[in-house]
């Protein structure tokens, strides 16, 4: 699925779940 309709299913959330995958949170 393309990340714009990731964006229209998940909301924002979608995009710390994008970051969140390939780096795990650098804290």
């Amino acid at each position: 699925m393309p990340a714009l309709e990731s964006l229209k299913v998940y909301g924002p959330n979608s995009l710390k779940a994008l970051v969140n995958v390939p780096m795990p949170p650098m804290e």
